[in-house]
């Protein structure tokens, strides 16, 4: 039942967005046939047309946009209807082709730009249609209405047609660009994702074992300084759950990894293994590295949480190398001993080993 929910509200967010599409084409639709409208009057006034021909200029360019989308608002269809208004679109730019005696500039323009403004709307496959629809326009006037056929095209028409070529072809620019700053920017959205930790928005296990390796290759190229790995366990956490809640225990944890982050530097590296555990490759020595597990101790036991009798803490194994010979299954082995150690010990401490 839970699952149909589910499935009915997304189709219903999905109609929801295609009904937004005559919102959208509106605008573009009053844009681009007003700046139609100049080049084919420019041919218009050149042939001397009479005035059906013009009135059917006004028609077509200026009161059909209105027209369009205020038939989407009252068929309670938006975006059926304004598919059926995009190939009236096609038939419209097809008719004023015969009707400008196939004018050479003009007569492409309207076609391509047509065709353009139809792959632009990612509605499969309308693109196709709205050309043989176009096609079909030309020959049905062609047949119907004795055209002259005078396709050069003068400097006026040419002038006539620089508002629409500069403007359309303007919009799709920024449209274009619009559209590549928003792609680039989910994908980085979902390269940090994909690197995180749900929970606590630390390196994933996958994510901090490949960095671990890419430090550890230079550490050991390069003979740089010691590094230390820490093993961090939250004590007694499924006593947590169970007495308290997996949102409790989900708060401590998030909790704990923000308080790791803020005792360490910007060069550490953080992540959670799962679970209650979490694990941090310091570029440090095992004193330097004491005295960050020391303050990430502390900062813990000083959490406050909703239930006064709940305490936290966390037991902490180090392993710090200063060899060449480490991998980071040997280091991570050693730090896991060392946790078990500060386990034994009573919890809520840390112990520390130096590997050579």
């Amino acid at each position: 039942m839970r699952q149909s929910f589910k499935t009915h509200d997304k189709q219903t967010k999905h109609l929801s967005n295609l009904n937004r599409l005559p919102k959208a084409v509106y605008p573009m639709r009053i844009l681009g046939m007003g700046m139609a409208a100049i080049a084919i009057g420019s041919v218009f006034i050149e042939l001397q047309v009479n005035m059906a021909t013009w009135s059917w200029l006004v028609l077509s360019c200026i009161l059909w946009p209105h027209i369009a989308f205020a038939m989407t608002q009252l068929t309670g269809q938006p975006y059926k209807t304004e598919k059926i208004n995009l190939l009236i679109d096609s038939f419209i730019a097809g008719s004023f082709v015969p009707l400008m005696a196939f004018n050479l500039l003009p007569s492409v323009l309207l076609i391509l730009l047509n065709v353009t403004d139809k792959v632009n709307t990612a509605i499969k496959g309308i693109w196709i249609k709205a050309l043989v629809v176009s096609f079909l326009s030309i020959l049905l006037i062609a047949l119907m209405i004795d055209v002259p056929w005078q396709t050069k095209t003068s400097y006026f028409v040419i002038l006539g047609c620089l508002p629409l070529i500069i403007i359309h072809f303007t919009i799709i620019s920024f449209t274009a660009h619009r559209l590549i700053h928003k792609v680039q920017t989910q994908n980085r959205l979902l390269n940090k994702l994909s690197q995180q930790d749900d929970l606590t928005e630390l390196y994933n296990r996958r994510t901090w074992q490949h960095k671990t390796q890419r430090i550890l290759d230079q550490h050991n190229a390069n003979r740089d300084g010691p590094l230390t790995l820490m093993l961090i366990d939250v004590d007694q956490f499924k006593t947590i759950n169970d007495d308290y809640g997996h949102a409790v225990g989900d708060d401590i944890l998030v909790t704990v990894a923000q308080t790791i982050k803020a005792c360490c530097k910007d060069n550490a590296i953080i992540g959670r293994l799962g679970g209650d555990e979490f694990i941090v490759v310091l570029p440090e020595g095992e004193e330097n590295a004491k005295v960050v597990a020391q303050s990430i101790n502390q900062q813990i036991n000083n959490i406050k949480t909703q239930s006064p009798d709940l305490r936290c803490s966390v037991s902490i194994g180090l392993a710090t190398i200063t060899t060449t010979t480490q991998d980071i299954r040997s280091w991570f082995e050693a730090a896991d001993k060392a946790l078990y150690e500060a386990k034994d010990l009573g919890r809520n401490t840390l112990v520390g080993k130096q590997i050579h």
